[in-house]
C-alpha cells in the first residue's frame, strides 16, 4: 500500500503525463536504467550533470540556424 502513495507514482509519473499530452514533450524515466557517455540514454557524461547539453546542442542549432558548432 505505501507503494501506491510513493512520489513517483503521485507527482513524476502524472507530471510527465500531462506534459507529453499537453506540451507534446518526451519523458524519459531513467531512475537506475541510465546508460552514461554522450551516445548514453541522456546523454549525460555523469549522473551528476543536471543540463542535457546533447539536446540542448540541437535546439539550440534549429532556432538558431546561423549558428556555428563553435558559437
Amino acid at each position: 500500500m505505501a507503494k501506491d502513495y510513493c512520489e513517483d507514482q503521485l507527482i513524476q509519473k502524472s507530471t510527465a503525463e500531462l506534459l507529453e499530452k499537453e506540451l507534446g514533450w518526451k519523458s524519459v524515466y531513467a531512475f537506475d536504467n541510465e546508460v552514461l557517455g554522450e551516445q548514453g540514454t541522456l546523454g549525460r557524461k555523469t549522473q551528476s550533470e543536471v543540463v542535457l547539453t546533447r539536446q540542448l546542442r540541437l535546439v539550440l542549432k534549429r532556432q538558431n540556424p546561423w549558428m556555428s558548432d563553435k558559437q
